[in-house]
């Protein structure tokens, strides 16, 4: 490492006990994991620069004619979306929930009735909506079959609070083809010559497959 890489490490602690001080994160909205000392460096005087900004003028419109527009948010996802974390994070408010920590927990679709499960299936769907996030399902398929997918997504998705114009696309499609319960409805399977010849391809991946079989 060189001397230049060095003092720009040194500074960055600078810069982050700094915001340290004023109770931030800059890794909350901002991540800079993977990046080098001076990619770190312009990411964490950028977010420095807007801090002093907003402290001083909490305004957006006025702070856009200053020249703040855009908050330097990563990953971004759209303005309104960026401006309103950008916000909570100044506030000390949570950029992002789960759903049993929201809402309770689900209950296990393996002790529910097909219908008990249309009926959870409907109430979730609702709760999400609430927070703007919409599930993408075929409504064709069984009710068990999306609810169950429904609870195995929401036990790993951390979902980011929305503006009320933002929303987050929940899809029940993961490309596990073979074992989607949405795989007689879909539009977009393979054809029946494309599936087995990507079952192929797989087998030879793995070294199952012969010439003969």
């Amino acid at each position: 490492m060189n001397t230049v890489d060095m003092n720009l490490i040194n500074e960055n602690q600078i810069i982050r006990r700094e915001f340290e001080q004023l109770g931030l994160d800059p890794e909350e909205i901002c991540r800079t994991e993977g990046a080098d000392p001076q990619q770190q460096s312009r990411v964490l005087r950028s977010l420095l620069h807007w801090v002093h900004a907003y402290r001083s003028c909490p305004d957006r419109a006025k702070l856009a004619e200053q020249g703040y527009e855009f908050p330097p948010v990563f990953p971004c996802m759209d303005p309104d979306t960026d401006w309103l974390l950008f916000e909570r994070w100044m506030q000390g408010k949570p950029l992002r929930w789960r759903y049993e920590q929201t809402f309770g927990p689900l209950h296990p679709p393996d002790l529910l009735t097909d219908c008990q499960a249309e009926a959870e299936l409907a109430k979730v769907v609702a709760l999400l909506a609430t927070r703007n996030v919409q599930f993408d399902v075929d409504r064709r398929a069984p009710a068990r079959g999306a609810y169950a997918y429904l609870c195995r997504a929401l036990a790993h998705t951390e979902f980011d609070f929305l503006p009320p114009n933002a929303t987050w696309h929940l899809t029940a499609c993961d490309g596990d083809c073979e074992d989607c319960f949405q795989r007689r409805y879909c539009d977009v399977l393979e054809a029946p010559e494309d599936e087995e010849r990507s079952r192929i391809d797989r087998e030879v991946m793995l070294g199952r497959h012969t010439d003969g079989g």
